[in-house]
C-alpha cells in the first residue's frame, strides 16, 4: 500500500574510511564516571541526533492544522527540517544547562556513579521526550517489554558493554559504548568491519494492534531484524539473517534509468530459517538512480527516493518485512561495483519526524 507520509531521511552517507568511529581508549584504572559526567556524555551525543521538534505531530489526527509541507499542533511555530537535530528544537527557548533536568537526568546524586538501570531509564526518557511523538506514545504497550533496562538492551543500546544486570555500575568503557550505540541505533545499522554491517531497528511505535495483529512476539521480531548482517562484494550483497524465528522476506530492487521511464528489477527471498542469500545487483555506471530535483519527491514509479543520494548514482533498495515487523529501507550505493555508502529512510510507523507529501 502506498504511504502518504514518510519520515525524514536519516541519509547518512559514509565513506569506507569514516565508517568505523574510534572509541576513546580508557584505562582500566579510570574512575567510574559520575552521574553528571554520564549526563554530559549523553547530551553531547544527543546534540548530533535527529529529534522530534516541539509542536510537530503526525497526520491525520482530529483537530490537526495542516500546512503545505508539515503538520503542526495549533499555535505551534514550525521549525525547518534543518533544525530537527539537537535538543534546542525539543526545548525551544530553554538554556542548554536545563536539558539534563528536562530529560530526568538529575534524579540521583550528581557526584556519584550510576547503575545500568538508571542509565536505561535516562535513555528511555530521551526516547519519549525527543524521539517519539506524544500522540503515539500510547502504543508503548506494544513494546517487547515495559522494563527500561530490558527494553534498552533489546534495542541494542547496551551492545559491547559489560553490564551483568541493572545494578551494574556504569564505567567509562560502558559509557563510551552506549554513546556509540545511540548513533548506531538511530542510523539503523552498526558497522562490523569493512564491507559488513548489522541492521538495527530504531525504537518504533507500531508492533501490531489487537490479539491477532501479529503472529510474532515483538521481542522476536526485533531480534530477527537486529541480527541480520549484510556483507558487500562486487555487485553483490550477502544477506545473513542469523536469527529467524518466523517467516519473513528479504528483498532488494535496483533502478535502471531508461528513456521510457524507470525499470525496476527486483529479487525477493522468503526466509523461514537462518540461511545466507546472495542478491546480485548487476550495477554498472549505466545503471542509475532516477531522482527529482526537489528535496523529497516521487519518481514515475511512485517510490519515495532520498535526493541526498544524488543524480545518476547506482543504488540498490533493500528491506526486510515479516509478520509483526517492518524495518527501514536501506539505499545502498556502489561505485565501480563496490559498496560506497548507505542511506536510510524510515517508515511512517517509525519514530522519525514525518511530513505530508502534497
Amino acid at each position: 500500500m502506498k504511504k502518504k507520509l514518510i519520515t525524514t531521511a536519516a541519509a547518512v552517507a559514509l565513506t569506507l574510511s569514516s565508517m568505523v568511529p574510534a572509541l576513546a581508549a580508557t584505562k582500566a584504572t579510570a574512575p567510574d564516571p559520575t552521574a553528571a559526567q554520564v549526563a554530559q556524555g549523553l547530551l553531547s551525543v544527543y546534540t548530533t541526533q535527529q529529534v522530534w521538534p516541539k509542536g510537530l505531530i503526525t497526520a491525520p489526527l482530529p483537530g490537526q492544522k495542516h500546512t503545505p509541507r508539515m503538520n503542526w499542533a495549533n499555535n505551534a511555530t514550525p521549525s525547518p527540517r534543518s533544525a530537527w537535530v539537537g535538543l534546542s528544537t525539543v526545548f525551544p527557548g530553554q538554556p542548554a544547562s536545563q536539558y539534563a533536568q528536562d530529560l530526568g537526568m538529575t534524579n540521583v546524586p550528581q557526584d556519584q556513579p550510576i547503575t545500568a538501570g538508571t542509565l536505561a531509564q535516562w535513555l528511555l526518557n530521551w526516547q519519549l521526550t525527543a524521539r517519539i511523538p506524544k500522540e503515539l506514545q500510547y502504543q508503548m504497550k506494544y513494546q517487547p517489554t515495559q522494563d527500561p533496562y530490558t527494553l534498552m538492551s533489546d534495542y541494542s543500546f547496551f551492545y559491547g558493554t559489560n553490564f551483568k544486570g541493572r545494578n551494574t555500575v556504569v564505567n567509562a568503557h560502558d559509557l563510551a559504548m552506549v554513546e556509540k550505540n545511540i548513533v548506531d541505533v538511530d542510523q539503523c545499522y552498526r558497522v562490523l568491519g569493512k564491507d559488513k554491517i548489522e541492521l538495527l531497528r530504531p525504537m518504533t511505535m507500531v508492533w501490531g494492534y489487537g490479539k491477532n495483529a501479529s503472529i510474532t512476539l515483538p521481542a522476536q521480531s526485533l531480534q530477527e531484524v537486529d541480527h541480520t548482517i549484510l556483507s558487500f562484494e562486487k555487485n553483490r550483497v550477502i544477506v545473513d539473517p542469523t536469527v529467524v524465528l518466523s517467516p519473513f522476506t528479504v528483498g532488494a530492487t535496483y533502478f535502471k534509468s531508461l528513456r521510457s521511464g524507470v525499470l525496476r528489477v527486483g529479487q525477493v527471498y522468503n526466509m523461514n530459517k537462518s540461511q545466507s542469500v546472495t542478491i546480485d545487483a548487476f550495477l554498472t555506471p549505466k545503471t542509475t538512480g532516477h531522482f527529482q530535483p526537489s528535496e523529497v519527491e516521487t519518481d514515475v514509479t511512485g517510490e519515495f527516493l532520498p535526493v541526498s543520494i544524488g543524480f545518476n548514482k547506482p543504488f540498490m533498495l533493500f528491506g526486510l518485512s515479516g509478520a509483526g515487523f517492518t524495518c527501514p529501507q536501506y539505499y545502498i550505493t556502489f561505485s565501480r561495483g563496490r559498496f560506497s555508502g548507505i542511506y536510510v529512510d524510515g517508515f511512517i510507523d517509525n519514530n522519525w519526524p514525518s511530513f505530508e507529501i502534497n
